[in-house]
């Protein structure tokens, strides 16, 4: 019984541990997402014949 009981412990505690770290995957996977949005934002500015943004 003791060794049931400490088993479903470690389990639960395994589980929880894989669920923060793919949250913190996730958060980021959409940092990435957004730089690289804004870097494509910013390369399609149009730009004056001397290179500089409108």
């Amino acid at each position: 019984m003791k060794k049931l009981f400490l088993l479903s412990f470690l389990l639960a505690f395994v589980f929880n541990t894989y669920a923060q770290e793919t949250k913190a995957e996730k958060k980021v996977k959409a940092t990435e997402k957004s730089v690289k949005a804004k870097k494509e934002a910013v390369s399609k500015t149009p730009l004056k014949k001397d290179g500089t943004p409108d």
